[in-house]
């Protein structure tokens, strides 16, 4: 296992979870009390690995058609231009 990699994808995506939608949903089920916390967690976990297991399965089909570098550039775009779009829509 190359630790280096796994260090900087688990900081990167840690990261871009903190005070997203999904994170914030969690904290919403978080405040209801009789909801129990692990159920919250264990659900949560499950959902992510799932969540995970469809991107890792359609990255590793679509890297058999398209570049590394491609499936990069268009990745950045659609984060920026929904970063962007998502801005326009709380300032209105």
């Amino acid at each position: 296992m190359n630790f280096r990699a796994f260090f900087v994808i688990f900081i990167t995506i840690l990261l871009a979870e903190l005070g997203d939608k999904t994170n914030l949903a969690t904290f919403s089920f978080a405040t209801h009390k009789e909801i129990s916390k692990t159920s919250i967690f264990l659900a949560g976990t499950l959902a992510f690995m799932v969540a995970s297991l469809i991107a890792i399965v359609a990255g590793e089909f679509l890297s058999n058609y398209v570049s590394h570098r491609v499936i990069n550039i268009v990745s950045g775009a659609l984060f920026v231009t929904i970063g962007v779009l998502m801005l326009i829509s709380a300032i209105k």
